[in-house]
């Protein structure tokens, strides 16, 4: 797919928005996955506070004395992650075993008596703790005292949880990515097919199995082929146009012609023979260019569009006719043709090509014509073959050569070869001189775009 691939730039498209989305789904997940996990430790620590709070009391000398501390048994290991600690006037009164020796420094805070207050302190070994304290007020002897009760618990735990969860999360999101870029694939590839079968169809036009495109596309596409058909309308109308106006012109031609023939017949009653002879290879010359005009006028633009023509039966019918004129005389025809093979083209093209091939091999042949169709996987081959003397290899590049001037005789076998090159390229064949098997000229033929049945 090249950079202005419509495909390419789809699956850019969608997966840069894939991506963006599972990035940002990690995201939102990995992050309501921790706030998850740290409203339940919250929700622990809250029962493990009330129950500090219900075995804490004064003596009557004002000891704060914690009789029924939390029963977790991480209260009782050193450095756990799980503290608890009583405070009052900045003074730490009781606290858990897993503190050891350390303390944690609760910031100033003012909690409304049996209100919650949750936010991060530091802990012991530099640890952030997630802390859930409860202000509270004591009395004895007639004195009220504030008490700052609060649990911790370690956020290197919630940090450990979420990222477990991120990695989890990670493969089934890069599986998930996966899925969705298949789809998305299949998708794009299902979305464009129409653009695939307007193709072919054109490939169809191309090759002449239909002349325009079908309404069966979807609803989306329908204008795009409308607009293609209304294009291959145009470009006939033109063509016509242009077969008139070339077709005019060279009509437009034969009526001096016949008054140059005219002339030089005079002249040449006159006995000006010198001048008659010019006059009348100058017209002969012109004649066979308004010939080929005429010829070009007609099959331009003739390539796609037309229908399968069997070759044997249209090459049968042009030999008989061939075959009824003086030159043919005590000559055989022989054909190497399947009846299957076909071509699309114009039927009128077609004999007109066969009609000059057949009828210069006769004119040179000794005895024998042979026209002979075979076919490789793109093209098919046509060959007129004859047993006369052939060309040299010299002679055959010159004939071939576009551009050349060529001495053409009397009877027109230039000229018919030119017009057969100008038909086969017309259908965007190809068209060369051999030595044949017979001995004499072979006239080769390659047209792509074969049908056999």
């Amino acid at each position: 797919m090249s950079g202005r691939s419509l495909t390419l730039r789809l699956l850019a498209a969608g997966f840069v928005a894939m991506l963006a989305a599972l990035a940002l789904a990690g995201f939102a997940l990995a992050f309501l996955f921790e706030r998850h996990v740290e409203r339940r430790a919250v929700a622990e620590a809250d029962p493990q506070l009330r129950t500090l709070i219900a075995g804490s009391s004064l003596s009557e000398t004002g000891a704060l004395t914690v009789a029924t501390p939390p029963g977790d048994p991480q209260f009782a290991e050193a450095y756990s992650g799980l503290y608890w600690q009583i405070q009052s006037d900045g003074i730490v009164l009781a606290r858990s075993r897993s503190l050891w020796d350390e303390e944690i420094s609760l910031p100033p805070d003012e909690v409304p008596d049996g209100g919650v207050h949750v936010h991060d302190v530091k802990g012991p070994r530099g640890a952030t703790l997630l802390a859930v304290e409860r202000s509270v007020l004591l009395t004895s002897g007639g004195v009220a005292r504030v008490y700052r009760m609060v649990v911790t618990r370690d956020r290197a735990e919630i940090e450990r949880a979420r990222n477990a969860f991120s990695r989890d999360l990670t493969v089934a999101l890069t599986l998930l990515g996966v899925v969705l870029a298949a789809a998305s694939v299949a998708q794009i590839r299902f979305g464009l097919r129409p653009l695939n079968a307007i193709r072919d169809e054109l490939h169809h036009v191309r090759s002449g199995a239909q002349l325009r495109l079908p309404a069966v596309f979807p609803r989306e596409v329908i204008p795009l082929a409308d607009e293609i058909n209304v294009l291959l309308d145009e470009r006939d109308i033109a063509i016509e146009q242009a077969r008139g106006r070339a077709a005019d012109l060279a009509h437009g031609l034969k009526t001096p012609l016949t008054a140059l023939n005219a002339d030089a017949r005079k002249l040449r009653e006159r006995g000006q023979i010198d001048i008659a002879d010019d006059i009348e290879a100058l017209g002969a010359m012109m004649h066979r260019n308004v010939l080929r005009e005429l010829m070009r006028a007609r099959i331009v633009g003739r390539r796609g569009g037309a229908p399968l023509v069997r070759i044997r039966p249209v090459a049968e019918a042009v030999a008989a006719v061939v075959a009824k004129t003086p030159a043919a005389t005590g000559k055989a025809f022989e054909f190497d043709i399947d009846s299957d093979f076909s071509l699309s083209i114009d039927r009128a093209d077609l004999e007109e090509l066969l009609g000059n091939l057949i009828e210069n091999a006769t004119r040179h042949a000794v005895s024998t014509v042979r026209i002979r169709v075979g076919a490789d996987r793109n093209a098919l081959r046509l060959a007129v073959c004859d047993d006369g003397q052939g060309l040299e290899p010299d002679q055959m590049t010159r004939l071939m050569r576009r551009g050349e001037q060529q001495t053409t005789s009397s009877d027109g076998a230039g000229l018919g070869l030119s017009i057969a090159r100008e038909l086969v390229e017309a259908y965007g064949g190809t068209i060369w001189l051999g030595r044949s098997d017979l001995g004499g000229l072979s006239v080769e033929v390659s047209v792509p775009y074969l049908n056999r049945n």
